[in-house]
């Protein structure tokens, strides 16, 4: 990579240093050329100061890109605990605020006054009207996002029926990797102005609820102490810091038609894995109510069969008051 920068500074150097020593040819062809003035309506412009303004600016996005580059590399390696995210928006900011810095010494270079460009910020507004509004919206939601960073590269975030881990914000949109593994990209716009989860804004940890039912008849106190049981046998369920977060706890919820309800809580240190663990409670939770003769009811209905008359039967036969309601006459 170095030698490729180095090959291309030193191209547009002596691009830019060739352009420079024709200007200063009084009877070079090329150079009368160059300092030819252009009017277009009331802007004068002269090629020579434009492929200069140009050489230049390309010149300096390719420093800053160089220089960009190394400063994540150099950030990267000496990074302790701090998230990448910060990184990553400290690289961003930088490459593009760079960029906007090589472009306009560039436009200064090229001898465009930059008080006359109106007529430039003009088109960009009816571009933005008719077809760009959704972009620029974007970028400056990327800007909004990179500064305040409400999510951060590696957070697990829920957004309507999208949920997953950040792998990247970029400047137009945020890349989201689901359980699926696949990656959907997010329009920034959508993050600031719609409903986000974000499970680690402040911290990793989550809550997570298991609710459960036992027969009517069951020793309720026993539930309990089974539900509590599972939850401290789990290695993932926080159960020794009640300065940070709650213990695991039950609550006796419902008498519902069919079994007592319950309901175990309790926090674990990694949002993006709190199915898993769920499942692993409720695996657990179903051994230790069978080892333990506590049953899990499901929805019964006894059915009572009424006696019919003799003379009503089977035979479907109808009595003779129905018969004359429905005017059904016997054969002569």
């Amino acid at each position: 990579m170095r030698l490729r920068f180095l090959l291309s500074s030193m191209s547009l150097i002596a691009l830019v240093s060739t352009i420079v020593w024709l200007n200063r040819q009084p009877d070079s062809q090329a150079a009368s050329m160059l300092k030819t003035v252009f009017k277009i309506g009331e802007y004068e412009f002269i090629p020579g100061q434009l492929f200069l303004g140009l050489g230049i600016s390309v010149v300096l996005v390719v420093l800053a890109r160089t220089l960009v580059n190394s400063l994540e590399n150099r950030l990267r390696r000496n990074q302790r605990s701090s998230r990448a995210a910060n990184i990553d928006a400290t690289v961003t900011l930088s490459r593009y605020g760079l960029y906007m810095l090589a472009l306009l010494l560039g436009i200064a270079a090229a001898g465009l006054d930059l008080t006359n460009l109106t007529i430039i910020v003009g088109a960009l507004s009816v571009g933005i009207g008719f077809g760009l509004q959704n972009i620029v919206s974007n970028f400056i939601s990327g800007i909004i996002l990179l500064i305040e960073q409400p999510i951060r590269a590696g957070d697990f975030i829920q957004v309507g029926d999208i949920e997953g881990f950040v792998r990247r914000v970029g400047i137009r949109g945020t890349e989201v990797v689901t359980f699926d593994h696949s990656t959907v990209i997010l329009p920034n716009s959508e993050l600031i102005s719609g409903t986000v989860t974000n499970w680690n804004l402040h911290d990793d940890y989550a809550r997570i609820s298991v609710t459960v039912g036992v027969a009517y008849g069951s020793d309720t106190r026993k539930v309990e102490r089974l539900l509590l049981q599972c939850a401290y046998d789990n290695p993932l369920v926080i159960s020794d810091a009640p300065d940070i977060v709650p213990k695991p706890g039950v609550a006796f919820i419902d008498f519902a038609d069919s079994a007592l309800m319950f309901k175990l809580v309790c926090y674990v240190e990694e949002a993006g894995k709190r199915f898993a663990i769920t499942s692993e409670l409720r695996y657990a939770i179903d051994d230790s109510f069978r080892r333990n003769g506590i049953s899990i009811p499901f929805p019964q209905r006894d059915v009572h069969m009424r006696d019919t008359p003799a003379d009503q039967g089977i035979s479907g036969a109808i009595p003779a008051e129905a018969a004359d309601d429905a005017d059904v006459h016997p054969p002569e």
